[in-house]
């Protein structure tokens, strides 16, 4: 490959002496000071070029070559580094921690999440009706106790949920006839989890509602499921 070079170097050396010893011989510019005064040089510049070009045929590469006739310093490549590589913090994960709420007048217990604050302070009687709220106010548990009369008040029906709720219906348990409770659950249009669950029994009906948003499912589903949790803790005493 380097000989090729080389070759066709000496070619346009060989063409460029021979241009102008043709210039010199030809008979409309033989004798012409000019031309003789340009020439002249070209050719001794050339024909040393030509020597050069010899030379080369046997040392290889041109530009190597041709870089020491001149002295140049071709800097070498960097040598190449690996990209380094960060190694992810990893996510540490805690299990949430419940706190357990149990009153002897209405009967029940149940595992509220702690982090979760009460809604409305010392407002609330905490037997009856209480409101968390998680602290970025997104997703709430919502507590109610009575003492009633005869049938289910339409306020605790399974109908009244979805009327309240609406959206797509999940899953649904109803064994209030013959066990006195339900489980009922729904994903609304605005992008919330509803799961709701009631006991009614002896004249006293309790019911919780957890809500969350879907974009949360992550939180309250995927890594810890609070949804279990809470229902499975919700029980009345004896």
């Amino acid at each position: 490959m380097f000989k090729l070079v080389w070759g066709i170097i000496a070619l346009i050396i060989i063409s460029g002496i021979a241009t102008c010893i043709f210039l010199l011989k030809y008979h409309k510019t033989k004798g012409n000071p000019i031309i003789e005064k340009v020439t002249i040089p070209i050719i001794i510049a050339l024909t040393c070029a030509f020597l050069v070009c010899c030379a080369g045929l046997k040392l290889g590469d041109p530009v190597t070559f041709i870089s020491g006739l001149l002295n140049i310093n071709t800097p070498s490549p960097m040598p190449s580094q690996a990209p380094s590589t960060l190694t992810p913090t990893p996510v540490i994960y805690t299990e949430p921690t419940f706190e357990k709420r149990t009153s002897e007048k209405f009967n029940y217990t149940i595992d509220c999440p702690s982090n979760f604050v009460l809604e409305g302070g010392l407002d609330q009687d905490e037997e009856d009706d209480f409101n968390l709220t998680s602290a970025d106010r997104e997703a709430t548990l919502n507590f109610t106790a009575r003492y009633i009369d005869g049938e289910l008040p339409d306020k605790f029906t399974i109908d009244t949920f979805r009327r309240t709720y609406g959206g797509t219906e999940l899953y649904r348990e109803d064994l209030l006839e013959r066990d006195g409770w339900y489980v009922i659950s729904t994903k609304t249009f605005d992008g919330y989890y509803h799961y709701r669950k009631c006991i009614f029994t002896n004249g006293i009906v309790r019911m919780y509602t957890f809500s969350f948003p879907t974009d949360q499912e992550d939180i309250y589903l995927t890594n810890y499921d609070y949804v279990s949790h809470i229902e499975n803790s919700f029980i009345k005493l004896n």
